[in-house]
């Protein structure tokens, strides 16, 4: 006869946060012994601190503020956990992209989400340029993973590697739970996606429903 687990609330030392901000830096204080993993490798908490602080600070010295938005077309890799957190320590939004879309439904996506830099993946280099040639020479670009069959960009854009040059000091930002962490995008499938505005306790909430859910699923 299985017990069934307690509620998330009666876990003894829990504490849930209100923010991915909040969440991390728990992890680091708390010493847990997580990572996240890509295809690119994997980090611990305690580096993927201090690597989105370093990408907050290098998007500053982009002059992307709190409230500009940083899209990316990209894969799910430590290099896009390290943006995105990053991103949302700074107090920008994180707006990732479709990487299936291409021509006219990528273009609304960039032009909807309006963002203030673009991170793009080197294997999505060439969609992106056949649907908006003119964007790398418009927008600030951050280039990840870029090969050497990739289109060349032009001077404007940056290598991504270079956000390892910024400092690793705390940003000062702490996010309200109510503040914008994402702009993420519906599939399209009555129309063009629409874009949705996600708060940090947004996401900590689906989280904490996650916790409280799937231990009932691994016990029946």
């Amino acid at each position: 006869m299985s017990t069934a687990p307690p509620e998330p609330d009666q876990v003894e030392g829990i504490d849930f946060p209100s923010s991915p901000i909040d969440a991390l830096r728990l992890a680091v204080e708390h010493g847990a012994p997580g990572y996240f993993s890509g295809y690119d490798g994997r980090i611990n908490f305690p580096d993927l601190d201090q690597r989105s602080n370093q990408f907050a600070n290098f998007l500053a010295q982009c002059k992307v503020s709190a409230g500009d938005r940083v899209g990316a077309l990209m894969d799910n890799s430590v290099a896009t956990i390290i943006a995105m957190l990053g991103t949302t320590k700074l107090g920008a939004i994180w707006a990732p992209i479709n990487t299936s879309f291409h021509g006219e439904w990528l273009r609304h996506q960039l032009t909807d989400s309006d963002p203030s830099i673009l991170i793009v993946g080197g294997a999505y280099l060439e969609t992106l340029v056949a649907a908006d040639e003119s964007i790398l020479s418009r927008n600030q670009v951050l280039l990840h993973d870029i090969g050497e069959t990739s289109p060349q960009p032009s001077a404007k854009a940056k290598d991504f590697a270079l956000y390892r040059s910024a400092p690793a000091t705390r940003p000062t930002y702490e996010p309200k739970p109510s503040d914008v962490s994402h702009l993420i995008y519906t599939s399209g499938t009555t129309g063009r996606s629409k874009g949705c505005l996600v708060s940090h306790n947004y996401l900590c909430n689906y989280a904490r429903l996650l916790y409280q859910n799937a231990p009932r699923l691994r016990h029946e």
